[in-house]
């Protein structure tokens, strides 16, 4: 089974079938902007860890999936934090996807978010694992809205 999930080989497992593909799916992309897609949203709650800066809060937990002008694909997992702290950031997200105008209020409307698209900035974050090696993942440092072009837009495959 290849680990590209736009192959059209992919199937369902059964319960019983045989695995042998130890290959992750999982693609660092490089710096830089793109369009994005959001594939799923969960409602979730954040529990601060001992450093946390936010409160507990609710959150939205987006899987956001981005496209390389080569047409590879990577899933971002992307939290957007429903404290007041945050709001700027909600803002952002969706004035990217159309859903709002730079300056109106706007009462969110999560069940418009699933499918909804538009261009963000992606970064890549350096982590430790658990095991003491050193990672990396790609990260959503921005939304722009959709009205602004930004320098070195690469342009997606939807």
């Amino acid at each position: 089974m290849s680990n590209d999930f736009n192959n059209p080989v992919q199937r369902e497992l059964d319960w019983n079938d045989t695995i042998k593909n130890e290959d992750r799916p999982f693609v660092i992309l490089p710096e830089g902007n793109y369009p994005f897609r959001v594939i799923s949203i969960e409602k979730a709650r954040h529990t601060p860890g001992p450093q946390g800066k936010l409160p507990p809060c609710n959150k939205a937990v987006l899987t956001v999936r981005l496209t390389a002008p080569d047409g590879a694909t990577a899933d971002v997992r992307h939290n957007l934090f429903l404290h007041s702290s945050q709001e700027w950031k909600l803002c952002e997200f969706f004035t990217a996807i159309g859903a709002r105008r730079k300056g109106e209020p706007l009462r969110m409307n999560w069940n418009a978010v699933p499918g909804a698209s538009g261009q963000c900035h992606v970064q890549r974050r350096a982590f430790t694992r658990r095991d003491g090696t050193t990672g990396e993942s790609n990260e959503i440092s921005r939304f722009y809205p959709p009205e602004e072009k930004p320098g070195g837009f690469i342009p997606g495959q939807f």
